[in-house]
């Protein structure tokens, strides 16, 4: 049986915070990936831009390969094919729920739902995760399908949800809500065929430690 595919992307997920000895988010979820699957414990990031990084993710390329830098932000060269497309030409129905800057670059075409792209102001605690949750729950992807979903809540600004503004799950904004999105990717995982879907959890980059580190100060 040919799998579905969830690939889901934590916009700037740091490795260390949510592995290893400097975690102290709670992510029970996480965790349970980790456990049942595969983790690379070596993650480099090879750019620090969203746009770029995503490319490459997508593509297998350097960046400058992709006719995108760091410094511009150029649409994906439309001469290069990125896997989404391999995987269309293979029967798979694809599917995004993306910011509207993904599109811009021209990462996410061809893809089946029509609103592949959410608006900025929207959060996977203010509606979004439950329309996602719908999708899943009314099977309205046809199989085999492939799901990007591009998780932007742990993007600058951080509004960290009331329930999880507690220092039990992290000593900083970042690492609480790390916590709160390893709840609701909890919520999505529940209503999938684990069984017959290949789960990808992944960043496109992290952020820097001074700045974790200096929120942290004002929040002691």
């Amino acid at each position: 049986m040919t799998q579905n595919i969830l690939f889901l992307v934590i916009d700037s997920l740091r490795h260390d915070k949510c592995y290893g000895d400097n975690k102290s988010s709670i992510t029970p979820n996480i965790d349970s990936l980790i456990q049942n699957g595969t983790i690379f414990t070596n993650a480099i990031g090879h750019v620090g831009s969203t746009g770029s990084s995503l490319a490459s993710i997508f593509t297998g390329l350097f960046p400058f390969k992709t006719g995108m830098s760091s410094e511009s932000y150029q649409k994906l060269n439309p001469n290069v094919k990125s896997f989404i497309h391999f995987l269309q030409e293979n029967n798979y129905n694809t599917y995004a729920a993306s910011p509207p800057t993904v599109d811009a670059l021209g990462l996410t075409d061809n893809f089946k739902n029509e609103n592949s792209n959410y608006d900025n102001y929207e959060s996977i605690f203010s509606g979004l995760g439950d329309r996602i949750i719908e999708n899943f729950k009314l099977k309205k992807m046809k199989a085999p399908w492939f799901f990007y979903y591009h998780i932007n809540d742990l993007h600058k600004p951080i509004i960290v949800p009331k329930d999880f503004d507690q220092s039990k799950f992290g000593d900083s904004n970042y690492e609480k809500m790390i916590s709160a999105l390893d709840f609701w990717i909890g919520k999505i995982l529940k209503t999938i065929d684990l069984e017959n879907t290949i789960v990808v959890l992944t960043s496109d980059h992290g952020d820097y430690l001074s700045t974790l580190s200096k929120e942290k100060s004002l929040n002691s």
